[in-house]
């Protein structure tokens, strides 16, 4: 493990209600919780120097999945900032990634293993629904052929990915295609059940 960092992903589809939950396990619990695809935004808006800026520019528009030698160091140095600026929250939660084996392999070699999973499940329906009504900023492009593609490569990608992290025992699989409400008791539940999710947080109180 690297430093005294814990890292918690959180994968589903668009539209599970990650960056939802996301917030409300950072306002219940002592974690932090960084949404990849809000970091890639911040840098192509507020860091024009960064030397792949214009590329995350392209890829992010065109919602394409991120070479994970690029996006790993990105995920990393923002990660260390968290660490070094937050006293006493060492849990990090990482929103929206992997996306694809290669960038999982990448993290944990390059950083740490994660020591959960959560993996928001939501029928398809119900996420684009979501995903179409949501007025986020920096997302203008958020529309029903952007969701179709970003919902093809999940379902290509994600299955591979959950099931390595079931098989290690690291998988917390819930159900969020009910109301935001039944979804954070569901969470909640669950977490409070699960050693590892226990034993990381009485340590970081």
């Amino acid at each position: 493990m690297h430093r005294q960092i814990s890292v918690i992903f959180i994968l589903g589809p668009p539209g599970a209600g990650k960056s939802t939950l996301g917030a409300l396990l950072t306002e219940n619990f002592p974690v932090q919780h960084i949404s990849v695809g809000d970091l890639l935004r911040r840098i192509i808006k507020n860091d024009t120097t960064h030397p792949q800026a214009g590329a995350l520019a392209s890829m992010l528009n065109k919602q394409e999945l991120i070479d994970a030698k690029v996006l790993v160091p990105i995920l990393r140095n923002a990660l260390e900032e968290l660490e070094s600026r937050e006293q006493g929250r060492k849990v990090m939660l990482v929103d929206g990634f992997p996306r694809n084996l290669a960038q999982r392999r990448e993290f944990e070699e390059a950083f740490a293993e994660p020591i959960l999973v959560l993996f928001f499940n939501c029928p398809k329906e119900i996420a684009k629904q979501r995903y179409l009504t949501r007025n986020l900023e920096g997302r203008e492009a958020d529309n029903e052929a952007m969701f179709e593609k970003r919902y093809k490569e999940y379902v290509q990608e994600n299955e591979e990915i959950a099931r390595e992290y079931r098989e290690r025992g690291l998988l917390v699989e819930v159900d969020t295609g009910n109301g935001m409400e039944e979804s954070w008791e569901e969470l909640f539940t669950r977490l409070g059940k699960d050693s590892k999710w226990t034993d990381v947080i009485g340590k970081s109180v």
